[in-house]
């Protein structure tokens, strides 16, 4: 778990510390985009979320992990805009929740 600053733009909002974690991999096989929305994969990775799935965190950073699997930032705790997060499957309030649930604001 580490603690990293990021300049504000439309994903994150000043109102929450952004505290961000790096210990996971995107899936093998997947690609991402700043802001999208994340679910548990297998054992060390995450994977895009569908509206079914209980969401875990949001990508910090666009990863092309098609070839392979790829370390990634993402949101442990902090504050995010519902409205540009980016989803695979639904919309935020597929989502709102599970995201208050983990500790990331979707507002």
């Amino acid at each position: 778990m580490g603690v990293t600053t990021y300049t504000a733009d439309n994903l994150i909002t000043g109102s929450k510390g952004l505290i961000t974690g790096k210990d996971y991999q995107l899936e093998s096989g997947q690609s991402v985009v700043r802001g999208e929305v994340l679910k548990r994969g297998t054992t060390g990775l995450v994977a895009i979320a569908a509206d079914t799935d209980t969401p875990f965190t949001v990508a910090l950073q666009t990863i092309d992990a098609s070839a392979s699997a790829s370390d990634i930032d993402y949101v442990l705790e902090g504050s995010v805009m519902g409205s540009e997060l980016v989803f695979g499957a639904g919309a935020i309030a597929d989502f709102r929740d599970g995201l208050r649930a983990v500790g990331i604001i979707g507002e």
